[in-house]
């Protein structure tokens, strides 16, 4: 009786090990829509994935306008460690950078203004050599625009 219990019991982590196996690289939410960071985005939806596919230690650049001054989430669903993101405004004479995922943050809300471009960077400032795949995830939240700090 022992040991027909330690084999179902044997049988069942193989069973939920490999099930939960198939899953482990697929986004959170698979109905996003998703944006390569080589394509310039225009007017995104209010949810969004941001793609970028860090193949050395340079930076990489994604172009984002938005529609209206919001408020937005923005989280990285993946490659967790030494990914560094931060924003600058595409044009003006004044253009502070603003780190918005490091490896201590993950989340981070900012005030973006509507028809601006920005240029959001990653970097990838440590880890292996090898080809790593980030995804941003993108939430517009209901939060008045004009009281809200940091803007940029």
């Amino acid at each position: 009786m022992k040991k027909t219990s330690f084999i179902f019991v044997l049988a069942a982590l193989v069973i939920s090990c490999s099930i939960t196996s198939c899953y482990k690289n697929e986004p959170a939410n698979p109905d996003l829509p998703l944006f390569s960071s080589i394509s310039d985005i225009i007017n995104p939806p209010d949810e969004f994935i941001l793609t970028y596919s860090l193949n050395t230690f340079n930076n990489y650049l994604a172009l984002l306008e938005f529609e209206t001054d919001a408020v937005w989430e923005v989280e990285r669903l993946t490659a967790p460690g030494f990914i560094i993101v931060w924003i600058d405004r595409t044009v003006g004479e004044n253009n502070p950078e603003l780190e918005i995922i490091n490896a201590q943050n993950t989340t981070y809300f900012v005030g973006l203004e509507g028809g601006i471009r920005y240029n959001f960077w990653a970097n990838k400032s440590a880890g292996d050599a090898g080809r790593t795949t980030l995804l941003l995830h993108f939430t517009k939240q209901d939060i008045d625009y004009e009281n809200f700090t940091p803007k940029i």
